[in-house]
């Protein structure tokens, strides 16, 4: 159950309120010097029957043309707004007032205080502000967690090794047994053996328990321990067979627990000047209130201010933090400023199938996507000032990528803009609100997926004539180069597989010599042959000239994106085996046509 009413007023000055006896000229003080533009009117037992506003009041001097002193409170009174009783749920109050201003009562109808709309305004104001106050606290520890474990160089596999840990319930056992296991060994002077320990943990320790369960039955009960049972009900209720859940997805509770892991902890130390249990104090309590807010229970003011305390110890000390673990980013190497970074003419041998260009229903950050999109294979890591990022989005970001951290988030649901990088495989790491800096990072699983699925893919496609001297091995990015095309000793062309943008898959022919004007020369020469191009691939192909990028591109267009399951990825290679077969069958021949006649003209 959420708040009542009563404890919503609580901290409401008295209610005013004027007799209905009373003089209007009363009420009119008393509403100038309270700054209130209206005032409930009750009866001799304090019951409300009325209100008085100051649209009322003059609308009661125009009717009867006098002055305040000869009319009545009676006169330039409205009827009795919504009221409703104290005691019930405050959920219930908000979904049922209609009108800007509602009296609240007791139990005996005498009046306890008034709630006008922006009571509810402030209220709901209030609330937002906490939930944005502790998702940034939850996105700076992130920040944080990150560049404590990546200053380290097995930093992130140990991350992910706790994070498994932590919510692996049998992997937690394990844990806990092995640490009380070795911690008794140790005063034996015995040593620990880690191979031995792996081998009879799983298999002895439940095991036993269970036979020894089986043996503690009264004897007409008992059963004998079927080995061969007992692994099948192991297996399926204590190995955990999800995969586990990825950084973004922890919860703030395993947050705080790795921000303050041992390791780390004494550089945080040196920079709080606070003592480990007080920190630890301080973010438990921000864990309480996030339960608190999310499941709609009241907090207290104070539980406000210490967000705010919270959320402003860890910002302002970031660029010391970064400075003990990431000293780079504080002094900036490899910032991409509003003047760099601007696209470079790639050799031949480098070309990348990684233009794309931006819809009329795109979202505004769809630029931001693509640039990402554009980064070359081998960086891991990039930092855009916001100044760089507004110049790629063609505007500038809102107030709130400023002032709050959480709006950077990687959130694939709730924000527009982070659907964008995370669509394109990357992710924020962490953001420097003090110097505006962005670092973006490429995302770990999903470099993972791109190879397994692309590995799969290449060994399906070696089956096939033509295909089977396929050389090259997935690197992790989206897209896979098959063959080129050569015209004249002049690669102009290739046939690549790729993700894009909104859950889409090539079989592509990306159209790209170095040279922007003969790449458009060669997609004019193809779409001039559309319609028996369709005709022969069977189906309809999607044509990107990209009049504002240097390559061109000629794709059958599938549904799929990389995070769909097993099952819909093996189904998307079974579709894209026999379709790039065809399409080079059907493309080649027409584009080393194409080409060859373009190059004779140029010589000509």
């Amino acid at each position: 159950m959420t708040t009542t009413v009563q404890e919503f007023i609580k901290d409401k000055p008295p209610v005013e309120k004027v007799p209905i006896d009373d003089s209007l000229i009363t009420a009119v003080k008393r509403m100038i010097g309270d700054d209130y533009s209206q005032l409930p009117v009750v009866d001799s037992n304090n019951c409300p029957i009325g209100i008085v506003t100051s649209e009322s009041v003059l609308k009661a001097l125009n009717n009867f043309d006098t002055s305040l002193k000869g009319i009545r409170i009676k006169h330039a009174m409205l009827k009795k707004p919504q009221t409703f009783n104290q005691n019930i749920d405050l959920l219930d109050l908000f979904d049922e007032m209609s009108g800007n201003v509602a009296l609240v009562v007791d139990d005996e109808n005498k009046l306890v205080q008034i709630i006008t709309d922006y009571d509810t305004a402030q209220y709901f104001r209030q609330r937002a502000q906490d939930i944005i106050l502790v998702e940034n606290i939850e996105n700076v520890l992130k920040d944080y967690i990150q560049l404590s474990f990546g200053s380290d160089t097995d930093g992130e596999t140990r991350l992910d090794q706790m994070i498994r840990t932590m919510t692996d319930a049998s992997a937690y056992i394990r844990q806990k047994f092995e640490k009380g296991l070795r911690h008794y060994l140790g005063t034996k002077q015995v040593y620990l053996d880690d191979v031995l320990f792996n081998k009879v943990f799983e298999r002895y320790l439940f095991a036993e328990g269970v036979q020894s369960y089986l043996n503690s039955l009264p004897e007409d009960k008992r059963i004998p321990f079927d080995d061969m049972l007992f692994t099948q009900v192991f297996e399926k209720h204590l190995v955990e067979k999800k995969p586990p859940p990825t950084f973004d997805d922890l919860t703030l509770g395993n947050y705080i627990s790795l921000f303050l892991h041992n390791d780390y902890w004494p550089h945080y130390a040196e920079v709080f000047e606070l003592e480990k249990s007080a920190v630890e104090y301080l973010l438990d309590n921000v864990r309480e209130t996030r339960n608190a807010l999310s499941h709609f229970r009241e907090i207290t003011s104070d539980q406000s201010v210490q967000l705010r305390d919270c959320y402003d110890l860890l910002n302002d000390h970031q660029k010391a933090i970064i400075r003990a673990f990431a000293p780079d980013d504080v002094e900036a190497n490899d910032v991409i400023t509003s003047d760099e970074g601007e696209e470079q003419e790639p050799d031949t041998d480098t070309i990348q199938p990684i233009d794309d260009e931006v819809a009329p229903d795109d979202s505004r950050y769809a630029p931001l996507a693509i640039w990402l999109q554009s980064q070359s294979a081998d960086k891991e890591l990039i930092k855009p000032t916001f100044a760089k990022i507004e110049e790629i989005i063609g505007g500038k970001l809102p107030e709130s990528a400023y002032k709050n951290r959480a709006w950077w988030a990687n959130d694939s649901v709730g924000h527009v803009q982070s659907k964008q990088w995370l669509d394109v495989g990357w992710r924020v790491a962490s953001v420097n609100m003090t110097s505006e800096i962005v670092r973006f990072a490429r995302i770990k699983e999903r470099q993972k997926a791109y190879i397994d699925f692309f590995s799969a893919l290449i060994n399906e496609l070696r089956q096939q004539p033509g295909f089977d001297n396929l050389q090259n091995m997935p690197d992790g990015v989206n897209w896979y180069w098959t063959r080129g095309v050569t015209v004249r000793d002049r690669s102009v062309a290739s046939f690549t597989y790729s993700f894009g943008r909104g859950g889409i898959f090539r079989v592509e022919l990306y159209i790209d010599s170095g040279d922007q004007a003969i790449n458009k020369d060669i997609f004019a020469g193809l779409e001039a042959q559309k319609e028996e191009i369709e005709t022969e691939v069977g189906h309809e192909l999607s044509w990107q000239r990209l009049d504002n990028r240097r390559a061109s591109r000629i794709a059958r267009i599938f549904k799929g994106h990389i995070t769909d399951s097993e099952e819909e990825l093996a189904e998307l290679r079974q579709k894209a085996v026999p379709a790039m077969v065809n399409y080079v069958k059907v493309m080649q021949p027409r584009v080393k046509a194409v080409g060859k006649d373009i190059f004779i003209a140029r010589v000509d």
